[in-house]
């Protein structure tokens, strides 16, 4: 049975790491799931799978971050990369105090996966999200579309409903937020 395993622990905070399975596509629910949600997960669990990281702070599971492997969805992805797969998620009473981006951060930092690039994409109404992004130091890089029914990920020559973001592994390790 899948567990989760703690990767990385900083005071009074730990960084637990989730390997789904089709029938716990998540280890916990700290956000609803909808339909549409649990079926992108099935199929990334199908291309190979995904990992699910959470946040714990002071014994209280507060956050998650999803980190899937590039070169499936995002068509501009290789296999070298990475893909925040989210959304990723805080309890709303923790809101605000930086804990989504040090989760992203961190989760990055200590993936299994091997990756030069992350790519994040986010629907440009969620002010919230670009700001815990690009605060990570996340560029902007193009727009997107979501498209057909595996809600594939395809770069818009303008006016995408979603902006996208890339960032190094280099620049990640040297940014000290």
């Amino acid at each position: 049975m899948n567990e989760l395993q703690i990767v990385f622990s900083e005071g009074n905070k730990k960084i637990y790491k989730y390997s789904p399975t089709r029938i716990k596509p998540l280890y916990m629910k700290l956000d609803s799931v909808s339909l549409g949600r649990f079926l992108r997960y099935q199929y990334e669990i199908a291309k190979g799978g995904y990992l699910v990281y959470y946040l714990e702070v002071d014994g209280r599971f507060i956050a998650q971050n999803i980190i899937i492997p590039g070169g499936r969805r995002m068509k501009i992805t290789t296999e070298r990369d990475v893909v925040i797969g989210g959304p990723y998620f805080t309890v709303p009473e923790m809101r605000g105090k930086g804990y989504i981006s040090y989760l992203i951060r961190n989760s990055l930092l200590h993936c299994e996966y091997e990756w030069d690039h992350a790519y994040d994409y986010i629907k440009k109404v969620n002010t919230a999200s670009i700001h815990t992004t690009e605060g990570l130091g996340f560029k902007k890089i193009g727009e997107a579309n979501i498209t057909g029914p595996f809600h594939i990920i395809k770069m818009a020559e303008s006016d995408g409903e979603f902006n996208v973001y890339r960032i190094s592994r280099s620049e990640l390790e040297s940014s000290n937020r």
